[in-house]
């Protein structure tokens, strides 16, 4: 059985690649500087305040569904 920390840290590995792939096709001809853990953190925090179907859309952009 795996552990979940290991499943959170392969959804944590997946969200960032998402998060960088986008930005990255957004932004073709310049350097992409951005932290996934703090883009992710930030979007965690705000799921306190989300109901229906903002947190499940905010949770599935988080790979957290």
């Amino acid at each position: 059985m795996a552990s979940s920390s290991s499943s959170t840290a392969t959804d944590f590995e997946h969200f960032g690649q998402k998060v960088y792939s986008t930005v990255s096709q957004n932004n073709k001809d310049q350097n992409v500087f951005l932290s996934p853990a703090s883009i992710a953190l930030a979007m965690s925090m705000c799921t306190v305040g989300a109901r229906k179907e903002t947190l499940d859309q905010m949770l599935h952009a988080l790979d957290a569904s």
